[in-house]
């Protein structure tokens, strides 16, 4: 994780965190993934059905990496 993906976490995910996956929000929510990850792209979902899946994997990383971090 380089820097400036630091800085999208702490400054601009929070706007998207919690809120239901659906345009930007769903975005947001594979940059996320990404980033937690360490892909090169983001991974695209064939169906949502897949969606609650990705908002509960991001959300538990999200909240352990402020933890690690001393934000929350």
């Amino acid at each position: 994780m380089n820097n400036n993906d630091e800085i999208w976490l702490k400054e601009t995910f929070p706007q998207y965190y919690g809120r239901t996956i659906k345009g930007e929000v769903l975005q947001a929510y594979l940059k996320a993934e990404q980033i937690f990850n360490g892909l090169a792209t983001t991974r695209q979902r064939d169906c949502s059905c897949q969606y609650r899946a990705l908002k509960n994997e991001v959300d538990s990383k999200y909240n352990n990496w402020l933890q690690l971090n001393g934000e929350k």
